[in-house]
């Protein structure tokens, strides 16, 4: 991608007509590729350091996995240039993508013994040149419009003529003045069955003169003469490894300089053009003894630029053509980076300071009073501050006078909480910052704010200061709802008619008094005892509730903190061979207690998914073989466990003495229909699947229905299964396909033989099945196109649905692939051998690498 880019961005025409699309400040770069792109460009252009293409990637819609995914270059150009033009549209330099890169050929058909010819005139933007097998670029142009002639079983079908020998070929009637040619470096290597690199050498010119392959028909105004302008290489043996990087002119005078990731140096012709000619095979074995490994750099794109259109194309671009909001937002954007990068050097200079202030604690739900990294008010400070700077700069915050703000420090206790402590007085107050005792979370103070011009309870040692919660019983959530103060010979009893008024309870409400300490520490509060009886001392948290209502599952705050405290996150998820169900079961996830049983997990899930819990069943998956397995009685829940779970049609008593077979109905063009879950007895036979078929699928009066296995993903046929095979027979899963029995099989003579039929596509480096295998019934020693005719007509598909698809014989056993012609005579297949149908544009994608996609 990177080399990609370098070429594009020296195609000053390119770059300028860019810089044009319309982009505003409030456009994300991470979400709009036009706006991304103008980015890396201002960058490649103005700075001095290499150019991330991060938000670049982003704004394509790719995430990690797309943009460490080695995709084809020429997959990626036509995707990038197809998003530009599109975004150029409405613009002023809407059709600058065709104009630069868009050239015309032509494709005939010409009848050698009648006057009939068919011509067809396509665009292209760019041209794959086959290097194997060719000396230079002129070789594969020669081999690009070779006449291929139409004969035999492959006769053209003229219109008024019927079958007739043609001659078919293509000629080009403009070339564009921006020329990229993709040398097609990577094959497909069918004995070994993966992707090969093809390091043969094929030499191309500084100089290009492309007139000689002009249709007789085509404008010969001016010479097509092309300039090299730029080399994009491979460097290495194998596909899946090595280095790319680019040699690019960029200007039109013969100056090179080569592209290697961060690093940009110049490079002499030699270097550009005959270092990257290729040597040797990518069959023969790598020996770096034998051969220098710089030999095997070799170039898989070229740019070309038409010599008549130098100056349109190879201009210099002014700054003046950038516009200017897009170079103010990028120079701010570039001193915003060097800010960050200064504060990340003097880092070690300034400390984190965040203050709590009530409204932090009215915040926070749950244990304790604060969540320190939810903190709103912090500010970064230098460590050599005094903290009454720190105190000035709450007040100003809050909009307060300073007289009405003081501070506490927080102290950590013997018993693992962190709570306020005491106030921080004037002496203390002209400390430096860096000499007071700091958390992980930074400096942490608590922010203690008077509703009056002055404190009314100084910072007395025998006045405490007290949090007061309300654990709400119905709604099962504790929160914060104020503080107070009560002196050391003050009873607990005094503070209830603050709490009833701060949680809005009547004035006659019995209440319950916890205090909180930790989880497993919620220690009942007797209201006649002292603070100094009930050992309360500053920062201690009480909790206070309506009496108890038993009918709750956790009526008291104790029983609620300790459950939160034993609580683990559960995700279920329906199990990925379970039945299907429409509307299909959910992915949830729960907090249970961890020491829930089996049987209490699934009662709470069940009430949750509106299941029977007889008829479900939980599994986990085991870490040993990763199967799913049943959940044990001994079972102990972590958290975040993943548990799987299947909803039956039947109690899982009843399960135990059924089978659970999926069957998956095909319509006559061999697309899945249904698929159905079928509950039969584990020692019947497959009668029991044809009689509950019946009623779902009924067929036509003499009309049979027929079961097959399948393997390699449901893309073969195993074996057919008659009605009378043995449930028993299959110990393990077995996936099954049903039909209405073709009547070609019902009418199939002693003449005649079935040929099982698979879909091939040759992606993601392998030879893969995909889709739905089938039947065919054909006459023994048939020929392969009579043989492709029948599969096409089983398919309901027509002639030109097929075009390009080729015959192949697929041998299960070790999964090899020998393509045949249409002529060749059907030799006799055995039953571990189909006919493949090799398929040129597959309806929908099967190889396992996502197809490049740009969405910015």
């Amino acid at each position: 991608m990177n080399s990609l880019l370098q070429a594009l961005y020296h195609t000053p025409a390119l770059r300028a007509a860019v810089f044009s699309i319309p982009t505003t400040e409030k456009d994300d770069p991470t979400k709009n590729m036009s706006l991304a792109l103008q980015r890396v460009f201002f960058n490649l252009k103005y700075g001095a350091a290499a150019v991330a293409t991060k938000e670049l990637t982003k704004s394509f819609g790719w995430d990690a996995n797309d943009s460490f995914t080695q995709h084809d270059v020429q997959e990626f150009n036509r995707v990038l240039g197809s998003k530009l033009e599109e975004k150029m549209k409405g613009t002023p330099v809407d059709g600058t993508i065709q104009k630069l890169f868009s050239g015309k050929i032509r494709n005939f058909i010409k009848c050698t013994h009648v006057k009939y010819e068919s011509y067809r005139d396509e665009e292209f933007y760019d041209l794959s040149l086959t290097v194997k097998g060719c000396k230079d670029i002129y070789a594969s142009f020669d081999k690009y419009m070779e006449e291929e002639l139409l004969q035999g079983s492959n006769r053209y079908q003229a219109e008024g003529f019927g079958l007739q020998e043609a001659k078919k070929g293509c000629a080009f009637l403009k070339f564009p003045p921006v020329l990229h040619l993709q040398l097609k470096r990577f094959e497909f290597d069918f004995e070994r069955n993966t992707q090969i690199k093809v390091n043969d050498q094929f030499e191309f010119p500084a100089e290009l003169d492309l007139d000689p392959y002009l249709d007789k028909d085509a404008d010969r105004s001016f010479p097509n003469i092309y300039q090299l302008h730029a080399v994009l290489v491979h460097a290495g043996t194998d596909v899946h490894s090595g280095h790319y990087y680019a040699f690019i002119r960029p200007t039109k005078h013969n100056h090179w300089f080569c592209m290697n990731d961060e690093t940009v140096q110049h490079a002499s012709p030699k270097e550009v053009i005959r270092d990257n000619f290729g040597v040797g095979s990518a069959k023969e074995p790598y020996d770096p003894f034998a051969v220098h490994p710089k030999h095997f750099a070799s170039a898989y794109m070229l740019v070309y630029f038409r010599k008549v259109d130098l100056d349109n194309i190879a201009f210099h671009m002014r700054s003046s053509s950038i516009p200017e909001h897009l170079k103010e937002r990028f120079r701010q954007e570039r001193k915003l980076c060097q800010q960050q990068e200064r504060e990340k050097k003097e880092a070690h200079l300034y400390a984190l300071v965040r203050t709590v202030t009530e409204a932090d604690l009215a915040a926070h739900t749950g244990l304790d009073l604060v969540n320190f990294d939810s903190v709103r008010m912090s500010f970064k400070v230098k460590r050599s501050l005094q903290i009454n700077n720190v105190k000035n700069a709450v007040a100003a915050e809050l909009h307060l006078p300073v007289s009405r703000v003081r501070l506490r420090k927080w102290r950590s206790r013997t018993n693992g909480t962190v709570r306020p402590d005491t106030v921080l007085g004037e002496e203390q107050e002209v400390t430096d910052l860096e000499k007071y005792l700091s958390f992980k979370w930074g400096h942490v103070f608590f922010v203690e704010v008077t509703e009056g011009p002055r404190f009314l309870h100084p910072a007395d040692a025998d006045d405490h200061l007290i949090f007061l919660k309300y654990f709400d019983v119905q709604k099962q959530s504790p929160r914060y709802v104020g503080k107070a103060y009560l002196h050391r010979s003050n009873k607990v009893a005094s503070l209830l008619p603050l709490m009833r008024r701060l949680a809005g309870l009547p004035s006659d409400e019995q209440l319950l008094v916890f205090e909180e300490i930790r989880a497993t520490m919620i220690d009942a509060v007797p209201l006649s005892s002292t603070a100094k009886a009930a050992d309360l001392a500053t920062g201690d948290i009480l909790v206070f509730q309506k009496l108890p209502n038993n009918s709750l599952q956790l009526p008291t705050a104790e029983e609620y903190f300790l459950f939160q405290h034993n609580a683990v996150s559960v995700r279920f998820r329906p199990a990925p061979d379970a039945p299907p169900r429409s509307p299909a079961y959910p992915s949830l996830s729960m907090r249970l207690h961890r020491c829930s049983q089996p049987a209490d997990l699934l009662d709470e899930l069940c009430k949750t998914v509106g299941a029977d819990p007889a008829c479900t069943r939980l599994s986990v998956r085991s870490d040993f073989s990763g199967n799913l397995e049943v959940l044990k009685p001994n079972f102990a829940l972590k958290n975040q466990d993943i548990l799987f779970y299947e909803v039956f049609g039947v109690p899982i008593a009843e399960l135990e003495t059924k089978r659970v077979l999926q069957v998956t109905w095909l319509n006559t063009d061999t697309t899945a229909a249904t698929r159905h879950v079928l509950y039969v007895p584990r020692s019947g036979t497959f009668r029991e699947v044809v009689e509950q078929l019946q009623p779902l699928h009924p067929l036509p009066q003499g009309a049979e229905y027929q079961l097959f296995e399948l393997a390699n993903r449901n893309s073969r046929i195993r074996m057919e299964i008659a009605p009378n095979d043995s449930l028993e027979r299959y110990t393990g899963g077995v996936n099954l396909c049903a039909q209405e029995k073709p009547q070609a099989e019902l009418r199939m003579s002693k003449s005649s033989v079935r040929v099982q039929v698979v879909h091939l596509q040759v992606a993601n480096h392998t030879a893969e099945l995909f889709g739905t295998p089938f039947f065919i019934v054909v006459k023994k020693g048939c020929r392969m196109v009579v043989v492709k005719k029948a599969a096409v007509e089983r398919l309901c598909l027509v002639e030109k649905d097929v075009a390009g698809w080729q015959l192949a014989i697929y041998r299960c056993r070790d999964c090899s692939v020998k393509f045949v012609h249409e002529d060749e005579i059907l030799a006799d297949i055995g039953e571990t051998e189909a006919v493949a149908l090799c398929h040129q544009n597959p309806v929908k994608p099967v190889c396992k690498e996502k197809a490049l996609r740009i969405t910015g």
